[in-house]
């Protein structure tokens, strides 16, 4: 069964933890707490499996992030792919002699 995962940013999540394992008070500027929310930016829950939930703290973590920002990375680097594709791009990995074309469906 999968795991839930609240993914709030920094503007919503005030003196709360914030995903990543980071915490304390609100930047300087922002307006952090509740009842506050930056118009655009919203607070979303996602279920996620064991495993999924697994790799996007090793990669929070490799990178010194939060998992919300790998969240954003991923949605971003997805639709910048996407994109590309349906323009008639293609993705070419390239390792030593061999290139490989990455169709995503």
């Amino acid at each position: 069964m999968g795991q839930s995962l609240l993914v709030e940013s920094e503007a919503t999540a005030g003196n709360r933890p914030v995903l990543g394992g980071t915490s304390g008070p609100p930047r300087s500027g922002s307006k952090g707490g509740r009842g506050r929310r930056r118009p655009d930016r919203v607070k979303v829950t996602i279920t996620l499996s064991e495993e999924v939930l697994e790799a996007v703290q090793a990669l929070a973590e490799d990178r010194d992030t939060t998992m919300t920002e790998i969240f954003r990375q991923a949605i971003t680097t997805e639709k910048y792919l996407h994109d590309a594709q349906k323009g008639g791009g293609k993705l070419l990995i390239e390792k030593g002699k061999t290139t490989r074309e990455i169709v995503f469906r």
